[in-house]
């Protein structure tokens, strides 16, 4: 069984223990995350408020990097945003990324229980797809959406992975409501990612901050082959199971390029 919940509100916590995760954040979380592991950072630490991670840098010192954003703008004294264009091999090659964003940490955090959380965005969507068909629970796609509202963009992604999992299934495979909805948008918009980014209401208000850049680098589909996966103790993301050969950084790729395990 395939489901999706459309925020990360609705995800079912005491059900998750027994499925398989990709938590979705298009813009950005998601996007940024996959770029950073593909420019060769060590780890990415989870954190859900601004204080934590401040502390975890003092903590580290040179090795970490302060990154994350709070209504979409860099907080002060962070070393980075939440841009995928910051994310270079100059900047976060070796290092430790210590990650605080409004929606995407929270949702990767709420799925915390779950026995695989894969994190996922447009530009690995194919890596994680491959990824979660190889586990043999139930997979449920969540959605991060924004401040409480479904995202475009979240469900466009959602729809491309319960697209792929049925690529990938050895046998028959049912999709719940929410899967079937985002399946049908996604197939209704297919080749479509940008323009569906760019008439997103949070989309728009990157726009509006002057980060419109960021929404040609999010949405070029299957660009990189890393799947950021959760490990605890502390929370992070590591690049556990990637494959494949990488596309270089903004140029996009191909989904047969894309091989998660």
């Amino acid at each position: 069984m395939v489901g999706v919940v459309f925020r990360r509100e609705d995800v079912p916590r005491e059900a998750v223990s027994s499925r398989a995760c990709a938590v979705i954040d298009v813009l950005r979380a998601g996007t940024t995350v996959a770029r950073a592991f593909a420019a060769g950072a060590r780890e990415v630490r989870l954190f859900r408020g601004l204080d934590e991670a401040r502390a975890a840098r003092a903590r580290l010192g040179a090795e970490a990097l302060l990154a994350g954003e709070r209504d979409g703008l860099r907080p002060d004294g962070f070393e980075l945003g939440n841009s995928p264009l910051e994310f270079t091999p100059e900047r976060v090659a070796g290092r430790i990324v210590l990650f605080t964003t409004t929606n995407g940490v929270s949702a990767l955090a709420d799925c915390e229980q779950a026995p695989f959380v894969a994190m996922a965005s447009l530009v690995n969507a194919g890596a994680v797809a491959r990824a979660l068909a190889r586990r043999k629970e139930d997979v449920l796609l969540v959605a991060s959406g924004t401040r409480g509202r479904y995202s475009a963009e979240d469900v466009l992604c959602a729809g491309r992975l319960a697209e792929r999992l049925l690529d990938e299934a050895a046998g028959p495979l049912a999709l719940d409501d929410g899967a079937l909805v985002a399946l049908e948008f996604a197939r209704a918009n297919a080749s479509r990612e940008l323009d569906v980014l760019a008439r997103s209401e949070h989309g728009r208000t990157l726009v509006s901050l002057g980060l419109g850049a960021d929404l040609e680098l999010c949405a070029e589909a299957d660009s990189v082959a890393v799947v950021p996966v959760m490990a605890r103790d502390p929370l992070r993301l590591v690049a556990a199971a990637h494959g494949g050969r990488e596309a270089p950084l903004g140029s996009p790729g191909r989904a047969g390029d894309a091989r998660g395990g």
